[in-house]
């Protein structure tokens, strides 16, 4: 019996003492079966999961993104390289 065993039997025996509940040693768990979906499902939650990773990794490069043009208008307002009032147009320079 390894340390695992041992361990997860007396953790079982000390709870059977204190409350009686089922309890479910390495053997029965070793036996229960997990239902899984065919592997086509598999196969394509694995490519939705995929994409909604990418979608989370292109929104976090935005929000840093956008961090990181806030504090550099922050900086240039409070330097005074830049005015609320100034005039902008997309793509002059700065």
């Amino acid at each position: 019996m390894d340390d695992i065993e041992q361990a997860l039997g007396d953790y079982g025996r000390s709870r059977e003492r204190t409350a009686q509940q089922a309890m479910l040693d390495l053997m029965a768990l070793g036996c229960q079966t997990i239902a899984l979906p065919p592997i086509d499902e598999q196969r394509r939650i694995g490519a939705t999961m995929n994409a909604i990773g990418d979608q989370v990794a292109a929104f976090t490069a935005l929000a840093e993104a956008s961090g990181r043009v806030h504090a550099a208008l922050s900086n240039a307002l409070v330097a005074g390289v830049v005015g609320l009032n100034d005039p902008f147009t997309p793509g002059s320079p700065t």
